[in-house]
């Protein structure tokens, strides 16, 4: 099991290091706007419900993201490849 996760963390270093970057920034950026005012429940809920699909998107797992979404990559590759759900043998 640490061998495999071990893996993925080198497959994937740069797109977590910069999403790493990139959620200190948005809880920084809420800090701020506690700081002026603003309503931390609102900018915690919506770091909390942003990143799961930002990891998502970033690593490549679109079954998260398309799978009933007509525009999505199964569409794209039946329309392409001419089989129904994308999954046919060659």
């Amino acid at each position: 099991m640490t061998r495999k996760f071990h893996d993925f963390l080198v497959k994937n270093k740069k797109t977590l290091l910069f999403l790493s970057f990139g959620y200190v920034a948005l809880i920084i950026f809420m800090l701020k706007m506690i700081g002026l005012g603003a309503t931390s429940t609102f900018f915690l809920f919506l770091a909390i419900c942003s990143l799961p699909t930002l990891i998502a998107r970033a690593l490549g797992e679109k079954r998260q993201i398309a799978d009933d979404d007509k525009g999505g990559y199964r569409y794209i590759y039946s329309y392409r490849y001419g089989s129904r759900f994308g999954d046919h043998q060659r």
